[in-house]
């Protein structure tokens, strides 16, 4: 009998391990003798693979550093309205006061949108130089120890946080790869028929016939699966092109018009570029053949 294939590589994750699961199942009712060496191989496999689409998919402390890094910011954020206001103070000392903590607050333009551990090192810097003999008259005469106080505590707490998990990171805690144990799963799996075929060759029963016909009917419960969902997948994408050619329309006829040509010359060529508001269009001129990247009038990001 013929043993039926498809394109494994084409199911979702959780897909893939329920379909070596079924066909675990099956080997094992069918309980071949020269076939059950190879199970527990697909087995193992199957419980590798499954395990992985079970971790975790976030890192140690994440929802913790959001909030502390948020804290953080709304410190530094005073700091720099506290400065900023004193910039228009009516009091010349005041206002030169302000101007010196600006000049050291602005040798760390991007602090807040570094990296994490990057901006915990930038702003313990800014806080060291803020904490200065040179600006220790400024930072009083603004009244802006506490709010760099307030900085420093939101910047050591996420520090803090930030190397217990560095400690927690160890190699098995290393988010697995799952496409090569999706590999070693698809490995296991053709051993397994590569079996089958050979008993259903050299000692062809009533057991090994049955076995394939139940592999071949779930085999053909995947290819409509994965048939259904690439027509689905389709009629999205003619939809969305549709939606992209409609949303450009007047600023083709707009092109055209300022090039003298007829309407309908320029059309878009249904690839884009980027996305949200930053989406390109490649549109082509029908008669020259050139094609160009261009973006789109409309205030919508599509």
């Amino acid at each position: 009998m013929k043993i039926n294939e498809f394109s494994k590589g084409k199911l979702h994750d959780m897909e893939h391990a329920q379909f070596a699961n079924h066909v675990l199942w099956m080997c094992g009712e069918a309980n071949l003798k020269k076939l059950n060496p190879l199970l527990p191989v697909l087995k193992n496999a199957v419980k590798n693979e499954e395990e992985s689409l079970n971790a975790p998919r976030c890192e140690d402390g994440t929802d913790d550093l959001r909030k502390l890094d948020h804290e953080r910011d709304k410190a530094y954020q005073m700091l720099k309205l506290l400065v900023k206001m004193h910039l228009h103070s009516d009091n010349e000392k005041v206002i030169e006061a302000a101007r010196a903590m600006k000049e050291v607050m602005g040798r760390f333009p991007r602090a807040r949108w570094a990296d994490y551990d990057k901006e915990s090192g930038l702003v313990a810097k800014m806080i060291s130089e803020l904490r200065s003999k040179e600006l220790a008259a400024s930072v009083q005469l603004l009244a802006a120890s506490e709010v760099i106080s307030r900085l420093e505590r939101a910047n050591v707490a996420f520090d803090k946080r930030w190397m217990q998990r560095l400690e927690r990171l160890t190699p098995t805690t290393e988010r697995p790869n799952v496409r090569r144990l999706r590999a070693e799963t698809d490995g296991a799996l053709k051993a397994v028929t590569d079996r089958i075929f050979a008993l259903d060759n050299l000692e062809p029963s009533e057991a090994v016939t049955r076995l394939i016909t139940t592999y071949n009917t779930q085999v053909d419960s995947m290819r409509t699966l994965l048939s259904r969902r690439e027509s689905t997948n389709r009629r999205r994408r003619e939809k969305r092109l549709r939606e992209m050619a409609a949303l450009l329309e007047p600023q083709l006829r707009q092109m055209e018009g300022q090039r003298g040509l007829l309407p309908g010359s320029i059309v878009f060529a249904g690839k884009t570029r980027g996305s949200g508001r930053k989406r390109k269009f490649l549109v082509k001129e029908k008669e020259s053949g050139r094609e160009e990247w261009i973006s789109t009038n409309s205030s919508s990001s599509l």
